[in-house]
């Protein structure tokens, strides 16, 4: 039985392991790092819709809109660094409605540099988010977060930063809730290029 409870569990996303924060993978030419200035952060895709999973006192529900939740974080905390101009969503969504793309497909890599030339940006930021789940276990709270980001060079293609995140936790009541978990890996991914930006840029 506990064999088959863990399964049930790690199938849902809602592991009893402490969550790591995303680490954040870097190209190893400051210089190419140093020259963006200007950033589109595209909403992300996913989580695909899917039905309630249900067992016996195990319940798990997945947010369709995780994908827009986390870009925004991740638009929000990379402003507040005050590293870059980011391009405004309303921006880019009028340049999705003017040449009558969707968002599924700036999952292509080269539609989404399309953008990003368009929106006048040097990089943009695109991401999948695969879980953005909240549920019961035997009463309990739990939720989980998988997703994975990266930055790409408008002119060449070249990823400039990349991370992914990977959690999922059984909670008590006084535990955050999956957007402010969300919002706090954003926080540490922006924290980390800011770290990284800085110690580039020298004294």
């Amino acid at each position: 039985m506990p064999g088959l409870l863990a399964a049930l569990l790690a199938a849902s996303g809602c592991s009893s392991m402490t969550p790591v924060s995303a680490e954040v993978s870097f190209h190893p030419d400051d210089a190419v790092l140093a020259r963006t200035k200007r950033l589109a952060v595209l909403d992300f895709s996913g989580p695909s819709a899917t039905p309630v999973r249900s067992w016996h006192k195990i319940s798990i529900i997945r947010d369709t809109e995780g994908g827009l939740i986390l870009s925004g974080h991740i638009r929000n905390e990379l402003m507040r660094t005050g590293l870059y101009e980011i391009v405004e969503r309303g921006e880019l969504k009028r340049i999705l409605e003017e040449h009558d793309l969707q968002l599924t497909e700036l999952a292509d890599p080269a539609k989404a540099r399309e953008i990003g030339r368009l929106a006048r940006a040097e990089a943009v930021v695109v991401g999948e988010v695969f879980s953005y789940d909240t549920g019961m276990r035997f009463g309990i709270c739990c939720w989980a977060l998988q997703a994975a980001i990266r930055c790409v060079d408008v002119e060449t293609g070249s990823v400039l930063w990349s991370c992914a995140i990977s959690r999922g936790l059984a909670n008590g009541h006084d535990d955050p809730a999956v957007a402010q978990v969300s919002a706090h890996e954003a926080r540490g991914i922006a924290e980390q290029i800011q770290r990284r930006l800085t110690e580039a840029a020298g004294p």
